[in-house]
């Protein structure tokens, strides 16, 4: 079942992508970040190209500053007891499908992910773990002249882990919110 599906979405995409009524693409390449990283110590990058009028591929990272929110906030974060919320980085590959609309509007996101995953004491150290994910979510394009203009997204979903680590739980929250230009 699990094979079905995969390949009735990579058939989705590629039709999507090859299918003669596609219409210009709005941009050639896409950065956005985290607009609040700044306040929250989370950082956030991706950058994106469209493959057609409907797929974008692309790579994210997302990063979690311990001291900085410490120090802003005078807190103290716990990171082995406050996973799966706060992990020290997480990067890799995405592809994103719009389904309704040319790049814009309602999305659903695949990715492949590295992640590191702290360990369940203090003393111990990270691990690096494979994870695959999904989220859906929303973008809103605004054009600021010709060939570029500002965009903005929120999505939500969630990672699996897929690697054998006991310190690691099997499924991490996804959350996102980046600003950014296209051009």
């Amino acid at each position: 079942m699990k094979r079905i599906f995969f390949v009735l979405a990579v058939a989705g995409a590629l039709l999507a992508v090859v299918s003669p009524e596609a219409r210009a693409q709005p941009y050639r390449l896409s950065v956005t970040l985290n607009p609040f990283s700044w306040v929250l110590g989370f950082y956030g990058f991706e950058a994106t190209v469209p493959l057609g009028r409907a797929v974008e591929l692309g790579g994210q990272a997302t990063m979690f500053n311990e001291d900085f929110f410490e120090t802003t906030y005078d807190s103290t974060v716990n990171v082995t007891s406050d996973r799966p919320l706060y992990y020290p980085f997480r990067g890799g590959g995405i592809i994103r499908f719009f389904p309704f609309e040319d790049l814009t509007g309602g999305f659903v996101t695949g990715r492949a992910m590295y992640v590191e995953v702290p360990g369940e004491s203090e003393g111990s150290g990270t691990s690096g773990e494979v994870a695959v994910g999904i989220d859906i979510g929303y973008r809103q394009l605004w054009s600021a002249g010709r060939g570029w203009g500002w965009m903005t997204h929120v999505y939500a979903g969630f990672d699996r882990i897929v690697t054998d680590n006991a310190d690691a739980p099997p499924v991490l929250p996804v959350l996102g919110l980046r600003a950014g230009l296209y051009f």
